[in-house]
Order: C-alpha cells, then structure tokens, then sequence
C-alpha cells in the first residue's frame, strides 16, 4: 500500500495553519486521511447501501447505516477535510462544532442558510452519512502471498443540536460534539495527506476535481520523480474514482 511516512506526516500537520477563530486569517493547509486519497467517496447520491472503490490493490468497501445512506458529493469530501483537520490541529478525536463548523463553511464561500434545500440542512445530512458508515479497506497481492484487511467507523459517537424553528439559521449549536473513532483517528495521525485551503475553495463545487487535486498531491508528496509511471493520471480516473467515464469529464 502506497504509504506516507512517518516524518512526512508530521510535517503535513506542523503545516496545517488551520485556525476557525473568527479574527484569524484564513487557514493555509489542510489534511485529510490517506485513505480517502487512495480511493473516494462516491461522486453521486449513490442507490445502493455497499459501494467499492479499487486502486491497484487496494480496495475501499463502503456499507451504510440504512437509515442515512452513504456519504456523496462535494460537501462530504469538504465535511471529511473539516473533521480531519480538526482533530489533526487539535490531536484529538474529539470536535466541538458549532462556531467552528459555521467559520469554516463561510471561508470556504458556502452559501450557509437553513431550510429543507439550504446548506444548513444538507451539512447535517452528509455528516450523518459519514460518521454512521462502516469502512472496509482490503489488500490483496495474490502474487507475493500477502492480504490485509482493517474496518472501523469515521464516527464512534456524535450529538447534533440546531434549532428546526430557524429557517434562516438552521446551524449547528455550538455544543455538538463529534467523537472519531480511534481506529479511523491513529490512521489520519499517521498518514495524513497535506492540500492547499485557497485550491480547495477554487475547486469545492466538484467532487472529481477536489479528488483530482488531493490525489495529484498526495502522489507527487511520496514519488520519486524517477518513479513516476507514465499512466499515472489514467489509473487515477479508472480505479481510484470508480469509472472511466470520468475521462471524459476533464
């Protein structure tokens, strides 16, 4: 498995500026689990309750908690960087939200108001998604005899609090908590994958090229130039994201 090392990892996070008081400027870096690199959330709302992503020899199993569905889109991938960096900054698995969810959707440009349709409602919706899906990663070298497996949670618990009445403001209360698992939480510590906040911002409205542009990073932060395989960009779009119809979307 494509790894980050040790040293590099705590680099990415001595990096990561990320600061949501509301008098700090807006964060520099990000980092998100190497995991989510290898092979991504789901681009739509998918139908079914099992998704798999396949990278090489790897392969990410998704299962959902039936009563939320799968986490997809643009704004589970930002809501995943959210939580990562979080937990990274403060090295801990426990996130207050509330204010600091708000600050971090505003720098981000987000539209943040309440309703059915509003970014409110469908914040609260992808991070019920995320944290109740179980994970699965598999990897198989049939060739050299080997096989590895490793399942936990995003999530162990979370308690969300919002006012349903504030159809304008329909934000998160300042005492929701989110506590990560601490399978999911000793990955990101040791293989977080570091990403530039102002690219993020520019890219946040798509999925792919959020996928595109953390995955480019991710490998061009563990390769050695000399080993760069000349099909890299072609195995990304084929199997880390799912399908090859994706070629035809850059």
């Amino acid at each position: 498995i494509y790894g980050v090392s040790k040293r590099k990892g705590r680099f990415a996070r001595k990096n990561t500026t990320l600061s949501l008081q509301k008098d700090h400027p807006k964060p520099d870096f990000f980092v998100i689990s190497r995991a989510f690199v290898l092979a991504t959330l789901p681009h739509s709302k998918p139908d079914e309750l099992c998704v798999k992503r396949k990278n090489g020899l790897y392969t990410l199993t998704m299962t959902a908690n039936p009563h939320y569905g799968l986490p997809y889109g643009a704004l589970a991938r930002i809501l995943l960087i959210y939580l990562c960096t979080i937990a990274s900054q403060n090295e801990s698995p426990e996130i207050s939200l509330g204010h600091s969810l708000t600050a971090f959707i505003k720098k981000l440009s987000l539209r943040n108001i309440g309703g059915v349709r509003g970014s409110a409602a469908r914040i609260r919706e992808q991070l019920m998604r995320l944290l109740t899906c179980s994970i699965s990663y598999d990897y198989h070298d049939k060739k050299n005899g080997t096989a590895e497996n490793d399942q936990f949670h995003i999530g162990r618990s979370f308690t969300l609090w919002w006012n349903p009445s504030e159809t304008e403001d329909g934000n998160l209360k300042p005492t929701s908590k989110i506590v990560l698992s601490q399978d999911f939480y000793n990955e990101l510590i040791k293989h977080c994958v570091p990403g530039d906040f102002d690219a993020l911002t520019a890219l946040r409205r798509s999925p792919l090229q959020i996928d595109l542009y953390i995955w480019l990073s991710y490998r061009f932060f563990t390769l050695v130039p000399a080993k760069i395989p000349k099909n890299l960009f072609h195995h990304f779009l084929t199997g880390s994201v799912g399908t090859e119809r994706m070629m035809g979307m850059i």
